[in-house]
Parts: C-alpha cells; sequence; structure tokens
C-alpha cells in the first residue's frame, strides 16, 4: 500500500485535514501572514504527493489562515536557520510548485489578502485560484536579488 495522508508527520505551521474527499492544506502561521519556511514547504510538497496516492482525495484546498493567504517565504534569521542563503528554501518552494502541478487531481487556491512571492506561485500553480475581493498578488522577487518564480 502506497503511502497516504494518514502518514503525514505534522509541520509546525502547516495543517492538513481530511473531510468528505476534501484535502485542506493550510499554511497556518497568521503571526507572520503565513510566511514560508522550509519545512512547510516541504509539508506541501509532501501533503501534494501523499494526496496523489491516496484514492480517498478527490480535490485539494490550499489556503492560509489568518489575515492572508502567503506573504512568500519567511526571510528571518529564524526561518533561514541552518540553510545557505536561501537555498533550501527555494529547493522545497521548486519542489512543492511541482508537486501541485503534477497532482492528477483539482488543487484550488482560496487567496485573501496578500499572496507574495513565492505565495503567488503556489496559487498560480493550481488548477483553480478563487480570491477574495481584498486579495492582492505581488512578485517582488527582484526587490530581494532573486529570479523570478518559486517552480
Amino acid at each position: 500500500m502506497e503511502p497516504g495522508i494518514d502518514t503525514l508527520a505534522p509541520v509546525a505551521g502547516l495543517a492538513v485535514t481530511l473531510s468528505d474527499s476534501v484535502l485542506s492544506v493550510t499554511i497556518d502561521r497568521p503571526e507572520s501572514l503565513n510566511s514560508l519556511t522550509t519545512p512547510v514547504l516541504a509539508g506541501i510538497a509532501d501533503a501534494m504527493e501523499r494526496a496523489a496516492a491516496d484514492p480517498r482525495v478527490r480535490v485539494v484546498r490550499l489556503g492560509g489562515s489568518g489575515r492572508g493567504f502567503c506573504s512568500g517565504a519567511g526571510m528571518s534569521a529564524d526561518d533561514l536557520a541552518g540553510a545557505g542563503p536561501g537555498t533550501e528554501v527555494l529547493a522545497q518552494a521548486n519542489r512543492a510548485v511541482r508537486a501541485i502541478v503534477a497532482l492528477p487531481r483539482p488543487v484550488v487556491a482560496v487567496v485573501h489578502g496578500p499572496a507574495a512571492g513565492v505565495g503567488v506561485s503556489l496559487a498560480l500553480a493550481c488548477d483553480v485560484v478563487l480570491a477574495s475581493e481584498k486579495a492582492f498578488f505581488l512578485l517582488a522577487f527582484t526587490r530581494i536579488g532573486l529570479m523570478p518564480d518559486g517552480g
């Protein structure tokens, strides 16, 4: 038996639940507008990869808790601890985007408030983006010296 959603290890800052065939993957770091850390990005990728192998999953909902969808990759010292200059964060961002694109089930991004940087990449990798009237998208990679896109 292939590993399914039930075998996912818990990740701080990420909530993953399965209800009525809907897998909800929620970035849960509202104190930082859901900025992404290496473990959160790896957790998103793991959830998408496991969803592909779990026949109970019919659709995936990707969202964020609190006031926004995602403020992009965390740039604090704690967020980047143990990595080179963001290399592991970018590697996991790329893995997460690729896992979303490869998933053979619909993935719906539910965007409210800001979606910035890699958060935009995650949303746009989804099959459908539902954006509230207060949603906005910001690609600021060049302002921080990075090549655009996380995928």
